[in-house]
């Protein structure tokens, strides 16, 4: 498996947020709301850039925010941040 370069990390997630006309605040505000937590705009950028990494509750809450089956989570959280190819 070779990783493709040319996308950024979480790539298919940022790509579900824009068809679903959600902003990153959105889901930082939404996510301090539920939890009680005081997480940063620039902490969620640092993770969608594969800086930090994702927790799994926060995985879990942002499918369950952009109401997305949990069945597809390795695709909007792949290892790494980014998908893998198969090399033909």
């Amino acid at each position: 498996m070779r990783t493709s370069k040319k996308t950024r990390p979480y790539e298919a997630l940022r790509r579900l947020m824009a068809a679903e006309r959600v902003t990153s605040h959105e889901i930082v505000d939404a996510w301090n709301e539920y939890s009680g937590a005081s997480m940063g705009y620039s902490y969620f950028s640092e993770i969608l850039n594969g800086k930090r990494q994702f927790k799994l509750d926060f995985c879990y809450f942002i499918l369950d925010y952009l109401e997305t089956p949990h069945e597809q989570f390795s695709e909007y959280f792949p290892k790494g941040g980014y998908a893998h190819e198969r090399s033909a």
